[in-house]
């Protein structure tokens, strides 16, 4: 019983490290899905649009504390033989002071091969990207994404709806 339990859990663990596969919508061809994305960083609502956030205000100080490095020693009566040694130290500390603005973005099912690759030419001729064509989600074309959409107010690598939209890359909603 116990073998089958640990059995079960170490494929599940293992499972859990397969990367997502992509159906392209023209084509039978299955490939393994390029993007690079934290778990968390693209959520899904019950409507099936799919929403990220960008990065949070901070706030960083330097802490003054002291630390412990050698406890006190004493004798049997009580009286203390040698006092406690702390040391100064300094730290950063930082602190989020305000959380990020959630934005419509693309689900990450959307990201396929030929999408990635559309997306880099546009980020090329737009001037932030300066990598190879590869059709992969790439901390390179992040970066470039991130450039892209800081200069138009949107502080995140990953690609908002609207900008995509922007550049041609996603139809966009028509108006009735």
């Amino acid at each position: 019983m116990k073998r089958t339990f640990g059995l079960i859990t170490l494929l599940l663990a293992l499972s859990a490290c397969e990367q997502p596969v992509v159906n392209t919508s023209d084509t039978n061809e299955t490939i393994s899905s390029p993007t690079t994305f934290h778990p968390r960083a693209i959520e899904t609502h019950p409507d099936g649009r799919c929403y990220a956030h960008t990065v949070p205000d901070t706030t960083t100080s330097i802490v003054t504390g002291q630390i412990l490095v050698a406890p006190e020693e004493r004798d049997a009566s009580g009286r203390v033989i040698s006092p406690a040694i702390y040391r100064n130290i300094t730290r950063p500390r930082t602190v989020v002071t305000q959380t990020g603005d959630q934005f419509e973005t693309l689900c990450a099912a959307a990201y396929t091969r030929e999408f990635v690759a559309s997306l880099q030419r546009a980020l090329t001729v737009r001037g932030t990207y300066q990598g190879p064509i590869t059709g992969r989600l790439t901390a390179a074309t992040n970066d470039a994404i991130g450039k892209f959409q800081s200069t138009k107010g949107r502080d995140s690598d990953i690609l908002d709806l609207a900008l995509a939209r922007q550049l041609g890359l996603v139809a966009a909603a028509r108006s009735e």
